[in-house]
């Protein structure tokens, strides 16, 4: 009994000198280690919670940085919890870190969030410094070979918008919440591309896979206190535990989907993504080289541009649906625009855009004030490197304020205000600002822009050639702040769509094979 209660009493004293080791190393590392350095200068925050106490009064976080920015400079630093962070928050600052710095800021930071996102063991190739930019350069590649900024894909596209459509018409103008048809148009487009097909938006499959992504999009909204504190995730009933679970059915339930679609994958014949990136693969398993290239990252590649080029458009449509609805007379001079340009007796199309300038500058204007990633997605240092002057040690989570730059007001005078003439030159023609950047910006900017920009246009046009959009008398004013989960969306609401009557039979568009 003695030596056991000996053996014990050892190993519980061997716990408080390794826990204090650890201390010890973290404050170190995190404190006297840095003194050397010259890191950009930032609030000093508290022992181990750093700036968290000052985040926690209830204000947005992107908001906090750019009052934090003002103090301190537009590149600051400070720390959340246990990780180091630098916060950029100006334009020409950002795009030195992304465009000009080669892969110096361009990696992702080792949190709980991405490791679970990577399968549980990072492995996710799409979002490592191994394996990103294969997997991003053959994910780019084959979105041009499906007609990704082409017209090639406009009918696709045209298409769905049609089926958008017919669920707005199906409301009969009664007050309804748009949400779920316009992630499901966008989602629909990623469907056709990876699987070949579009799904009804009632079908089984489909319906599940809209539930788990709207699940995910809460992921950073819950995430956050373990992201900064890791050991947390070990805690009994911890939402990390939640979240892993929904990202291991995710991925669980898109491999039932890839399998399916493999069982009639002919080699040299791609159908879709997935059979051409089994191509690929088979082609650098002759070659002598996969890389990270492999079936085992399929799903992560899906996965990515299911979260690149669903919510990032569907949020922005809902935003657009919302300010139109909310401002009448700016949704007046876009249908009198399109009926002056386009008429009654078809539906627009891309090539339409340079020939509407107040309905572009008004759809660019609710990317600005939307906002849909106000701090983008996180980045990482590479290796020791500087930024202006600056030490930024290796594995620092570099964060991009983008919401600081769209809410600038020495470059968007009353940045609070819906203006889409800000997007109008002095001859009424649409003028394009190089700092209107709602998918980030650098060579790790949303990987599906260039699909999104083609939908939002053929979406937002559609919608408003056919309807008139309403804000309900009865409803409560919407709160504009939104939603800050993966990305900022509204709250749910509700709208009107009273029909404008068209001079020809609107069909179902043929899908161009």
């Amino acid at each position: 009994m003695e030596s056991w209660q000996l053996f014990g009493t050892q190993w519980v004293e061997l716990r408080y000198v390794l826990l204090a080791c650890i201390i010890f190393t973290f404050f170190w590392k995190s404190i006297i280690g840095r003194q050397s350095l010259k890191l950009p200068p930032g609030p000093k925050g508290w022992p181990l919670l750093g700036i968290l106490p000052m985040l926690a009064d209830g204000e947005r976080v992107y908001k906090k940085f750019t009052k934090i920015a003002a103090e301190h400079g537009a590149i600051f630093s400070a720390r959340l919890g246990m990780f180091h962070c630098v916060v950029l928050n100006d334009y020409e600052i950002i795009r030195e870190a992304t465009c000009r710095s080669g892969d110096m800021f361009l990696d992702r930071p080792r949190t709980p969030l991405f490791e679970i996102l990577g399968g549980g063991k990072g492995i996710g190739g799409a979002f490592y410094s191994e394996g990103w930019k294969d997997h991003r350069r053959f994910s780019l590649k084959m979105m041009r070979s499906y007609g990704v900024g082409q017209a090639h894909i406009e009918p696709m596209i045209a298409r769905e918008a049609w089926f958008l459509n017919k669920e707005f018409a199906s409301e009969n103008g009664k007050p309804f919440n748009p949400t779920p048809y316009l992630g499901n148009a966008t989602a629909n487009v990623i469907c056709a591309i990876m699987f070949g097909n579009r799904f009804k938006f009632d079908d089984p499959w489909f319906v599940k896979m809209m539930t788990i992504l709207g699940d995910m999009g809460h992921l950073f909204k819950v995430s956050g206190p373990i992201n900064c504190f890791p050991f947390l995730r070990h805690i009994p009933f911890s939402p990390y535990k939640k979240l892993r679970k929904l990202v291991d059915d995710h991925y669980i339930f898109l491999d039932k989907k890839i399998n399916e679609v493999k069982l009639g994958y002919v080699e040299a014949n791609p159908r879709q993504f997935i059979d051409a990136y089994l191509d690929e693969v088979r082609k650098r398993e002759v070659d002598g080289y996969v890389g990270t290239l492999d079936e085992a990252h399929l799903k992560f590649d899906i996965s990515d541009m299911f979260n690149a080029g669903t919510e990032t458009s569907a949020n922005t449509l809902k935003w657009a649906v919302l300010y139109l609805a909310l401002y009448p007379e700016i949704q007046v001079k876009v249908q009198d625009e399109m009926d002056l340009v386009i008429g009654r007796k078809r539906m627009p199309l891309l090539s339409d855009r340079s020939q509407l300038p107040y309905t572009m500058a008004t759809l660019a204007e609710v990317q600005r004030i939307g906002c849909i990633a106000p701090l983008s997605v996180p980045h990482a240092a590479t290796e020791d490197t500087t930024l202006r002057g600056y030490d930024i040690p290796k594995g620092t989570i570099v964060t991009l304020n983008i919401w600081s730059v769209m809410f600038d007001p020495e470059v968007w005078p009353e940045p609070e205000k819906f203006k889409p003439e800000r997007f109008l030159n002095e001859n009424g023609c649409y003028s394009k600002n190089e700092k209107l950047i709602p998918f980030s910006i650098g060579r790790r900017n949303c990987v599906g822009e260039q699909l999104a920009v083609m939908e939002l246009f053929i979406y937002f046009t559609h919608l408003l050639h056919r309807f008139k959009l309403k804000y309900p008398d009865e409803e409560p004013t919407p709160d504009l702040e939104g939603f800050f989960g993966a990305t900022l969306g509204p709250y749910p609401y509700k709208v009107c769509a009273l029909e404008r009557s068209l001079d020809f039979e609107y069909r179902q568009p043929m899908q161009r094979e």
